[in-house]
């Protein structure tokens, strides 16, 4: 969505890191970095299975644009920034998606369908 204050909703739910990180990106890539931290703690806390158990101003993810997907800072588990990877993943131009995995060094195969092809072959 474009017609929402990223602002606010960063100083209700995300950490000090992020919020100032995300301030001091210019104005024309910030909601998209809002983005990338939005998705990027979400699939973190989904990846632990703990959901909003999790607060969300307890851990700290990388969220500029270009810049790679990172879990910086975990006040739960210490050693989360060392054994969980994020990953963004490729979508379409105007939207961001992240997956989070407890391990290093795994890849993701993100396949895509085309809706005609597969109505094609339904016939």
């Amino acid at each position: 969505r474009k017609n929402f204050d990223e602002m606010e909703i960063a100083r209700n739910f995300l950490s000090p890191n992020e919020i100032l990180e995300l301030t001091s990106l210019p104005a024309a890539i910030r909601k998209k970095g809002f983005y990338n931290c939005w998705t990027r703690k979400e699939a973190y806390i989904k990846g632990r299975g703990k959901g909003l158990s999790i607060p969300l101003d307890s851990f700290d993810v990388s969220l500029a644009p270009g810049k790679s997907a990172l879990l910086n800072r975990s006040q739960s588990e210490l050693e989360d920034s060392e054994i969980w990877q994020l990953l963004d993943l490729k979508l379409e131009r105007d939207y961001v998606g992240a997956a989070a995995f407890e391990g290093r060094n795994r890849r993701i195969m993100l396949w895509e369908w085309e809706f005609s092809a597969i109505n094609e072959q339904e016939g």
